[in-house]
């Protein structure tokens, strides 16, 4: 496998039907879009941390939400977790069975799935180098932008306005913080928490499982669960590994800092005039933390770049470094 209506602009209504889905009554048939990210991985251990998710419109949603269930019912799972399917769905015929079914579910009534597979080994040397972690994101946060760059390609592709358009992800989420803070500063919604008990939170579950579990097994899955993500692949999908090889690649597009080996560092997000505003806070290691007066946060926030200008940057970088007089259309994905 290869890894590369009506408007309605008022959130109320919109959370509403998109935390209701089944048990919303509908009046008008509404084109309103909901993405849902969840994670697999650790991004203090392992090899790799991945943020994947799903878009649709409501009322698919709603249809997804009944099917799926559905489909749980019967092995008597209320909620399903991809970490938990061992021990729930033992025998390994039934697992397959179970997962073909979800994922066709998925592949019938989103529009696309979204995937970023951040390698923790390059994330590391990067972070070693540069305060990338501080400056544009731990490895799920920046994972998740990835993500969220991901839907607003496709919701430009389709002229779907962003005030039709809606994020959720699990609540109690490492650096959920930061998520919000990155969501606010380049202009995308910010992620409303939820439980996993949501089911458009347990299909970017499963999605998200999969690819993590792709991974660490070099592809070494079952037939029928590499032949199910093969056809979500396929349907309509922006999936790949976040490209950190050159550990100066990233960081030169974003501008980042070198990391002084003699200071800490740590990243704190703040409310400033009803806004997220993300500081960096550093101090010799020579010390312990200090106390710092919120008057005293004076460096300024990481440049604001888009999706475009991220991918311009880096094409330019690639020409730069291998000699060619025409950038390559590389991006951040592989």
């Amino acid at each position: 496998m290869d890894w590369p209506s009506v408007r309605m602009g008022d959130f109320t209504e919109h959370l509403a039907r998109s935390l209701w889905l089944g048990r919303f009554k509908w009046t008008n048939r509404m084109a309103m879009y909901s993405a849902y990210f969840d994670d697999s991985g650790h991004p203090d251990a392992g090899r790799y941390l991945v943020a994947a998710g799903c878009v649709a419109d409501v009322k698919q949603w709603v249809q997804l939400e009944r099917e799926w269930m559905d489909a749980l019912r019967p092995l008597g799972i209320s909620v399903f977790h991809a970490t938990d399917l061992p021990h729930n769905v033992p025998d390994e015929t039934q697992r397959e069975h179970l997962i073909a079914r979800l994922s066709s579910i998925i592949e019938l009534r989103v529009k696309k799935t979204f995937s970023a597979i951040i390698d923790l080994g390059q994330y590391l040397v990067v972070n070693k180098k540069y305060t990338f972690a501080e400056h544009v994101g731990f490895p799920y946060p920046y994972a998740v932008r990835v993500c969220m760059g991901q839907v607003s390609a496709w919701t430009k592709k389709h002229s779907i306005p962003r005030s039709e358009i809606k994020f959720f992800m699990e609540g109690g989420t490492k650096h959920i913080g930061q998520i919000e803070w990155i969501a606010e500063r380049d202009g995308f919604p910010v992620p409303v928490p939820l439980e996993k008990s949501e089911v458009p939170l347990q299909a970017a579950d499963l999605l998200a499982w999969s690819h993590h579990l792709y991974q660490i097994s070099n592809g070494k899955i079952s037939d029928g669960h590499l032949s199910a993500l093969d056809r979500l692949h396929k349907a309509s999908s922006a999936w790949g590994i976040v490209d950190m090889e050159d550990p100066d690649r990233l960081p030169t597009a974003y501008s980042v800092p070198l990391r002084d080996p003699t200071k800490y560092y740590r990243c704190q997000v703040l409310m400033k005039d009803g806004r997220r505003t993300a500081v960096v806070k550093w101090w010799p290691r020579s010390i312990g933390e200090p106390k710092f007066k919120r008057s005293s946060f004076t460096l300024p926030e990481p440049v604001l770049l888009s999706s475009e200008d991220v991918k311009r940057l880096t094409a330019e970088y690639d020409a730069k470094k291998t000699g060619r007089t025409k950038p390559t259309d590389k991006g951040i994905m592989t």
